[in-house]
């Protein structure tokens, strides 16, 4: 159903033109997340953008896993997203959680580290 629904999306996206799509999709990279409380995940060595898009959909730190890989892919990051394990804040847009597996700001004893 959901993947239904995002293809909806992007077909009416492409119909209003790239310039409209390209602005809704800006704004929904950087949105508040839906994640209500801090989100612990585990990113596994070896996971590629669908893999990890696919887990945090799971835990519910992203909505939709497609778009969130669509928009890693388009910002040229998905080579650079690193395994850990993450703890990502409430309400955490997508921009935050790509920056944060580029840089991989991951959990160490409890305590987040650069």
């Amino acid at each position: 159903m959901r993947v239904f629904l995002s293809l909806i999306v992007i077909g009416a996206l492409a119909a209003a033109g790239f310039a409209g799509a390209a602005w809704w999709e800006d704004r929904y990279f950087a949105q508040a997340g839906p994640a209500t409380s801090e989100k612990t995940v585990i990113v596994k060595p070896g996971s590629g953008v669908a893999a990890i898009a696919q887990t945090l959909a799971e835990a519910g730190v992203v909505d939709n896993a497609l778009l969130f890989r669509i928009a890693v892919i388009g910002r040229g990051s998905a080579g650079q997203l690193k395994a850990g394990e993450y703890a990502f804040p409430a309400h955490a847009s997508e921009a935050q959680v790509v920056a944060m597996l580029v840089v991989h700001k991951t959990l160490e004893i409890g305590r987040a580290h650069v």
